[in-house]
């Protein structure tokens, strides 16, 4: 049930028996030479459409810039910021809890808006309103051992082949290219972390100095030449099935009281 479709009085409608939206937020941001720059708006997208098709809970459109400071100097990454972004998701609250919306999870696509998407719940919390911000590539190792995220991997490469195998190309998958940019001695071994003796230590810095092509991962597995879109309709639906049970449940929990 899309709230971009609906009239005002079918809008009415739905919250005198409903209290409940999901709202997607995603990023545009460099996700390797081979993937398209929307990969965190359109997985989420994905796994909404997912949902749509198994819940009648309504979703609002999904915000598809973010946070992506870190990873500006890459062709097609904008970001608003850290700043914007919480002050824009906070007027779009105001206004759903204006309709009677005291119930909203956050299904998001980018690790730089989790701590805007905190803020906002810790803030309207205190206005009896429960939200839940839910990373999507979080789940996954607790949904199959065997999956694990990294970034631009071929996790997210196969859930964006899902969502259309044409906005990837596999021939333009490069080898991660990590750079060390604090010197041999503390080399880079992933997104913002560097390897001193046993320890992975984070440090903060652009991506750009990091990084070639904008990729990231751990294990052979997260290498992007492994991905398929059959993979990506294994994930994105484990994903959404577990969504749709998360979402009724989270329709019976307890409301916060008010406090201010």
């Amino acid at each position: 049930m899309r709230l971009i479709n609906m009239t005002p009085p079918k809008i009415a409608e739905y919250f005198k028996k409903n209290d409940i939206v999901l709202l997607g937020t995603g990023s545009l941001e460099i996700h390797g030479s081979h993937n398209p720059v929307g990969v965190d708006t359109l997985i989420p997208g994905k796994i909404l459409d997912l949902i749509e098709k198994k819940s009648d809970v309504l979703i609002a459109p999904t915000l598809p810039y973010g946070n992506a400071d870190a990873q500006l100097g890459f062709p097609g990454t904008i970001s608003i910021g850290y700043d914007i972004l919480y002050a824009t998701v906070n007027k779009i609250v105001e206004s759903l809890y204006g309709f009677g919306a005291r119930r909203i999870i956050f299904i998001n696509g980018h690790g730089g808006n989790i701590s805007a998407l905190e803020r906002v719940g810790a803030e309207w919390y205190k206005k009896g309103l429960l939200s839940t911000n839910i990373s999507w590539w979080t789940l996954l190792s607790g949904l199959n051992p065997e999956w694990s995220a990294g970034h631009g991997c071929v996790m997210e490469t196969s859930g964006v082949m899902c969502v259309d195998p044409s906005l990837v190309d596999l021939s333009a998958v490069k080898e991660m290219d990590l750079k060390n940019d604090l010197g041999d001695e503390l080399p880079t071994t992933y997104v913002h972390s560097v390897k001193c003796k046993n320890f992975d230590i984070g440090v903060n810095r652009p991506w750009i100095n990091q990084t070639g092509n904008g990729w990231f991962g751990r294990i052979d597995f997260h290498h992007p030449k492994n991905s398929s879109a059959k993979l990506g309709e294994e994930v994105l639906t484990a994903v959404s099935d577990f969504l749709v049970d998360f979402i009724d449940a989270f329709k019976r929990a307890k409301l916060p009281p008010k406090t201010e």
